[in-house]
């Protein structure tokens, strides 16, 4: 099945969702849907960072919602890992 995931930032005050990325994929069922939008979640380095995730099939119905990073307390904050390599002298 085709499916899209949302990861976004929640704007409180209006409850609207801004969609800081958007990945277009195929899972074989709604259970692989959920782990593969979880399993990227952890991996994705996306500024600003989102507050949750959403997974919508073909028609654009929402069949998942997570929230995600350091205000979840199931996820650890994700870092930037350094490219720089120091030498030691």
């Amino acid at each position: 099945m085709r499916i899209v995931i949302e990861y976004c930032r929640d704007r409180h005050p209006d409850a609207a969702l801004a969609v800081v990325d958007r990945v277009h994929c195929e899972a074989v069922s709604l259970a692989a849907a959920k782990s593969i939008a979880i399993a990227m979640a952890a991996s994705r380095m996306i500024p600003p960072e989102p507050d949750l995730v959403r997974v919508l099939d073909e028609r654009g119905i929402e069949f998942f919602r997570q929230g995600i990073g350091p205000a979840n307390t199931s996820e650890p904050a994700r870092t930037p890992v350094s490219t720089d390599q120091e030498t030691e002298r």
